[in-house]
C-alpha cells in the first residue's frame, strides 16, 4: 500500500511532457551554457574573489553592519567615509565587476546532475556583487553623481535578472535580495538627486522589464529534481543524525516500511501544483499560492511527512515573497514615472490615472490584489505602494517602520521623500 507510486509517475511524465526536468542529468542541460563570451559569470565571480571588505564593520552600509535609523536619513560623514574607502580599495575589483556584467547571460559554474548533494557556493560572492552595486549607487548619489548611481542600479538589476536563469530557488532569493538593495539604492538616490528624463525612463523601463520576466518558476523547478533525487536516496547516517537518536529509529522505521513514498506522493503534488500557479497571469500568482501553501501545511501537520518537512519548508510563503519582489519593482517603477511628471508639470500628480498615456502605458498593479498600486503624497514627497502579504492598506507604511519585527502589518513601498 505504502510503495504505490502511480499517481507520482502521472506526474511526472505529465511535468516531463510540459517541458520540465526530471532528473538531474536534464536539469543541467535545461541550465542553458551561454557561448563564452557571452557569459558574465566567470569574470564576475573571478571579480568577487578580488573583493575585500569587513562584513563585520559597523560603519560600512550594506556590505557591513550600519543601519541607517530611520532608514531614509543621511548618512553620517564617518558612513560615507568608510563606504567611499570600501569602494577605493576595491575599485579594481568594482571595474571588472561592471566588465563583467556587459555580458547578456549567465551559467555559473555548477554541475546540476549531482542532484541536492550540489553546493551553490558561488551565491555569497554573486549576493556581495549586488550589495557592492548598491553601495556605489548610494555613494554617487550622495556625490551628486546621477549618472553613476543609475548606472549601477542597472547593473544590479541586470544582474538578478540574470541570476534568476538558474534552476534553484536559493539562487531565486539570492536575486530578490539583490533587487531589494537596488530598490533601496534607487529610493537613496531619488531622494538625494534631481535624475534627468532619459535617466529616469531607463530606470523606469528597467524595472518594468524585469517585473514582467521575474519568477520563481525555474527555481522551483530545479528544487523539484532535487526533491526527486534526495527522496530516492537511501537512509544514511547523517540523515539520521539530523533527526536526534528517537527521532532517528522512527525514521529508520519509516524509511524501511516504504512510507516514504507518502512524502515522495506529497512532494511531487506540491511542485506539480505550484509550478502549474506560477504559469499563472501574475496578478493571480499569489492568491493560488498561498492556497497551494496551506492546504500542503495543513497535511504536514495532520500525518507523518518527515521527508517533505525537512526539505520543503524551507521554500514556504513563495508565492508571498514573489508577490512582494513584483509589486514593489512596478511601485519603483511607477515612482520615476511620476517623477518624470513632476518635472513636466511643474507638480505631482493627484492620481496615478494622470500619469498615462505619456508617462506609463497604464497603472501597474499589486499582485497581491490585482488592483492599481496606491500612491499618497506626502509633506515631503511621496510614497507608491501595494497592500502587502496581510492584505490591508496600512497607508503606505514601509516594512522598516513597523511597530514589531515579527508584525506584517506594513506595505509594499517606494518612497520619495526630499
Amino acid at each position: 500500500m505504502f510503495n504505490r507510486t502511480g499517481d507520482t509517475q502521472v506526474r511526472i511524465a505529465r511535468l516531463r511532457a510540459a517541458g520540465y526536468p526530471v532528473t538531474g542529468s536534464e536539469l543541467d542541460a535545461w541550465y542553458v551554457h551561454p557561448p563564452d563570451h557571452e557569459n558574465l559569470a566567470t569574470p564576475l565571480l573571478e571579480a568577487g574573489m578580488k573583493f575585500r571588505f569587513d562584513s563585520m564593520d559597523p560603519n560600512l552600509p550594506l556590505l557591513g553592519r550600519f543601519r541607517a535609523d530611520p532608514d531614509d536619513s543621511p548618512w553620517p560623514p564617518h558612513v560615507l567615509h568608510a563606504a567611499r574607502e570600501c569602494l577605493r580599495r576595491n575599485s579594481i575589483a568594482v571595474y571588472r565587476l561592471h566588465t563583467a556584467l556587459e555580458r547578456p547571460k549567465s551559467r555559473y559554474p555548477i554541475n546540476l546532475t549531482q542532484g541536492y548533494q550540489e553546493k551553490f557556493s558561488h551565491l555569497g560572492n554573486v549576493s556581495d556583487a549586488g550589495k557592492a552595486l548598491a553601495l556605489e549607487a548610494c555613494v554617487a548619489a550622495e556625490d551628486n553623481r546621477p549618472d553613476k548611481a543609475v548606472n549601477a542600479i542597472l547593473l544590479a538589476q541586470h544582474l538578478a535578472d540574470t541570476l534568476e536563469a538558474e534552476p534553484a530557488y536559493a539562487s531565486y532569493r539570492s536575486a530578490m535580495t539583490i533587487r531589494w538593495h537596488s530598490l533601496h539604492a534607487a529610493e537613496f538616490l531619488l531622494r538625494r538627486c534631481e535624475l534627468s528624463p532619459t535617466n529616469l525612463l531607463r530606470l523606469q523601463e528597467r524595472l518594468l522589464a524585469s517585473a514582467a520576466s521575474t519568477s520563481p518558476e525555474r527555481g522551483i523547478a530545479g528544487d523539484m529534481v532535487n526533491w526527486l533525487d534526495w527522496a530516492g536516496q537511501k537512509i544514511t547516517p547523517r540523515d539520521l543524525d539530523a533527526f536526534g537518536t528517537k527521532q532517528g529509529a522512527v525514521l529508520s522505521l519509516y524509511w524501511r516500511v516504504g512510507l516514504k513514498h507518502r512524502d515522495l506522493r506529497l512532494g511531487i503534488r506540491y511542485f506539480d501544483d505550484m509550478l502549474a500557479a506560477l504559469r499563472l497571469p501574475a496578478d493571480q500568482r499569489a492568491a493560488a499560492g498561498r492556497g497551494i501553501e496551506d492546504e500542503f501545511g495543513q497535511r504536514l501537520s495532520h500525518g507523518l511527512h518527515p521527508l517533505a518537512f525537512m526539505m520543503l519548508t524551507a521554500g514556504s510563503r513563495i508565492a508571498c515573497r514573489h508577490a512582494t519582489d513584483l509589486t514593489r519593482l512596478r511601485a519603483a517603477a511607477t515612482a520615476c514615472a511620476i517623477e518624470r511628471f513632476r518635472q513636466s508639470e511643474g507638480h505631482l500628480p493627484e492620481s496615478l490615472e494622470a500619469l498615462v498615456p505619456a508617462f506609463m502605458t497604464s497603472v501597474p498593479t499589486d499582485a497581491f490584489t490585482g488592483r492599481s498600486l496606491s500612491y499618497r503624497r506626502l509633506d515631503r514627497g511621496f510614497v507608491v505602494y501595494g497592500v502587502g502579504e496581510d492584505g490591508v492598506d496600512n497607508g503606505g507604511l514601509p516594512r522598516e517602520r513597523r511597530p514589531n519585527q515579527g508584525d506584517r502589518s506594513f506595505d509594499d513601498t517606494f518612497t520619495v521623500s526630499r
